[in-house]
C-alpha cells in the first residue's frame, strides 16, 4: 500500500483519482455540494463505470447540492442517510475507486471546503482497506438505503429491527410520509408473519397497535439493535479513520523534518567554512564600527556565529553513511509500514510501553541512515515477533472508544499543525525555489563571496586609513 497526504489542492487530486476509475467509485459522505466532483461522477457513471453515492440528508445538501437524480438518470445509484434517526449517523467522508484506491480526510466535497484548511490522505495499492470501507458502504446502504434488487432479500432480523426503530421515531414526530419509505425497504426481505402483522397496521394507520406489535416482537427476539451498539461500531470506524489519517501524518511530518534536516546538513557542510568567514568578517566590521563611534552591538551576531559553530562541528563529527537514492527511497519505505504498526499512540494502553520502546529504537535507526536496522525491525514487526495481542473489550467500551476518539481527534489535529509548520518553514520554502540543491549551494556560495569579498575591502580601507563616512 502506498499512501501520501494532500493539504493544498484538495479538488484537483480527488478529480485526478476519480478520473482513473475503470470499474467502480463508492462515496460516502456528510456533505456534498461541489458541482465539479459531482459532474465527474455523472461522466463515469455515464461512460459505464459503477458509481454509488451515499449522503446525508439535510438541509445543506437538499438546499444547495447538485440535483442527485442526475446520477441516477447517468446509471449511478444514490441513497440518502435520514439525519433526524440518530445524533451519529453519518458523517463520513470516503471514497473508493476500483476497489484498491481509497481516498479519507476531513474534506467534504463542498464548495466551502475548497477553501478551508483541510486534508485527504489517498491510499493506493490498498485493496485490504478498501474492503473494510466498501463493507461499512454497503452496511449503511443496507441499514439507510435499501437495495436496487427485484429479488427478496433473506430475512435479516438486525436491519429490519432497525428499521422499525426508524418506524418509532417518524411516529414520535408525525412524519407520516417517512414511515411509507421505510415500509417500502423492509418489504425488500423475506418477511416473518409477525412483521407482516406490523405493515398491514401501519398501512391501516392504526399506529398504537403497531408500536405495541413492534414491542413484543422485540421481546421475542430479545432486543432490537441497541443505540449503543450502533454507536460503537461508529466510533470504532471513526476511530480507524483517524488512525489511518494520523499514521499517514506522523510519516509526513517525520520524513519531511528528515528532508529538511538533510537539506541543512548538506548545505552546512558544502558552504560552512564560507559561511564562518563571513560571520568572523561582519564581528570583525562590527567591532570596527565601534571604534568609529557606532553604538550598535553585535552580541546577536557572536551568537550567532557560535550557534553556526556548534553545528557545524557537529555535522562534522556525525560520521553517518550516506545513502544512495535507491536506498534513501527504501528506508523511508521501510519506516512508513513500521510507524503503523509501532507508534505508541496508535497502540491499547496497556502496550504502550514495550511499543515505545521499539518506535525509539526505529527512529534511531532512520537518524543514523542504519538501513539494516531499519529493515530487521519492520520484518520483525510484520512476522509477529513484535506482536501486541488482540484488542482486549470491557464493560465500558463505549465510554472508553469515545475517549479515545477525543484524544485521537486532539492528536490529530496537533499533527496537522506540526506539518503545516514544517512545511512553511524557511528553509523548506527555500528548497522548493530550485531544481536541485547543487544549484541552490553554488547560488549561495556566489552571494556569500560576493558579500565576503565586500567586507574583506572595507576592513583594508579602514587598516590602511584609507576608510570614509
Amino acid at each position: 500500500m502506498k499512501s501520501q497526504a494532500f493539504f493544498q489542492n484538495i479538488r484537483h487530486q480527488l478529480l485526478q483519482e476519480l478520473k482513473t476509475a475503470e470499474e467502480s467509485i463508492i462515496v460516502a459522505m456528510a456533505w456534498f455540494t461541489d458541482k465539479k466532483l459531482f459532474r465527474e461522477l455523472v461522466e463515469k457513471a455515464s461512460a459505464g463505470v459503477s458509481v454509488k453515492l451515499l449522503l446525508a440528508q439535510d438541509d445543506i445538501n437538499r438546499d444547495y447540492g447538485p440535483d442527485f437524480s442526475i446520477l441516477e438518470d447517468a446509471g449511478g445509484e444514490f441513497t440518502w442517510v435520514h439525519m433526524g434517526a440518530s445524533d451519529n449517523i453519518m458523517h463520513n467522508k470516503f471514497c473508493v475507486i476500483d476497489n484498491s484506491t481509497v481516498i479519507t480526510g476531513s474534506y467534504n466535497w463542498t464548495n466551502r471546503a475548497n477553501s478551508n484548511h483541510e486534508n485527504i490522505t489517498v491510499h493506493w495499492e490498498a485493496e485490504d482497506l478498501a474492503s473494510m470501507f466498501i463493507e461499512e458502504f454497503d452496511r449503511l446502504c443496507a441499514l439507510y438505503g435499501g437495495g436496487n434488487t427485484n429479488t427478496l432479500k433473506q430475512f435479516d432480523y438486525a436491519k429490519i429491527a432497525s428499521r422499525l426503530q426508524l418506524i418509532k421515531f417518524h411516529l414520535s414526530l408525525n412524519e407520516f410520509e417517512e414511515i411509507e419509505a421505510q415500509i417500502k425497504k423492509i418489504r425488500k426481505f423475506e418477511l416473518i408473519e409477525d412483521v407482516e402483522e406490523i405493515i398491514v397496521l401501519l398501512e391501516k394507520s392504526y399506529y398504537t397497535d403497531a408500536l405495541i406489535a413492534i414491542e413484543k416482537l422485540n421481546k421475542r427476539y430479545s432486543a432490537l439493535i441497541s443505540q449503543d451498539e450502533e454507536r460503537i461500531h461508529q466510533l470504532r470506524m471513526e476511530i480507524r479513520y483517524l488512525e489511518i489519517e494520523y499514521g499517514t501524518l506522523l510519516e509526513h511530518r517525520d520524513l519531511l523534518s528528515r528532508t529538511i534536516d538533510e537539506f541543512r546538513h548538506i548545505v552546512r557542510m558544502a558552504l560552512g567554512e564560507l559561511i564562518r568567514h563571513l560571520l568572523e568578517l561582519k564581528i570583525a566590521w562590527y567591532k570596527i564600527r565601534e571604534k568609529m563611534g557606532f553604538t550598535e552591538k553585535f552580541e546577536d551576531l557572536k551568537d550567532k556565529y557560535e550557534a553556526f559553530e556548534e553545528e557545524l562541528n557537529r555535522d562534522k563529527a556525525d560520521n553517518k553513511p550516506p545513502l544512495s537514492a535507491e536506498d534513501e527511497a527504501t528506508i523511508r519505505e521501510l519506516y512508513k509500514r513500521g510507524v503503523k504498526l509501532c507508534h505508541p499512540d496508535m497502540v491499547l494502553e496497556e502496550h504502550k510501553a514495550k511499543a515505545h520502546d521499539i518506535f525509539i529504537r526505529l527512529k534511531a535507526a532512520l537518524d543514523r541512515n542504519d538501513l539494516k536496522e531499519v529493515q530487521y525491525i519492520v520484518e520483525s514487526l510484520e512476522a509477529g515477533i513484535w506482536d501486541l495481542g488482540p484488542e482486549v473489550s470491557s464493560i465500558s467500551e463505549l465510554e472508553h472508544l469515545e475517549s479515545m476518539l477525543q484524544d485521537l481527534r486532539l492528536k490529530v489535529e496537533q499533527i496537522r499543525r506540526e506539518v503545516k509548520n514544517l512545511a512553511e518553514a524557511d528553509d523548506y520554502v527555500e528548497m522548493q525555489k530550485y531544481n536541485t540543491v547543487e544549484e541552490y549551494i553554488q547560488l549561495q556560495k556566489t552571494a556569500i563571496e560576493k558579500e565576503s569579498e565586500k567586507l574583506s575591502e572595507k576592513i583594508n580601507e579602514y587598516k590602511n586609513g584609507q576608510f570614509s563616512n
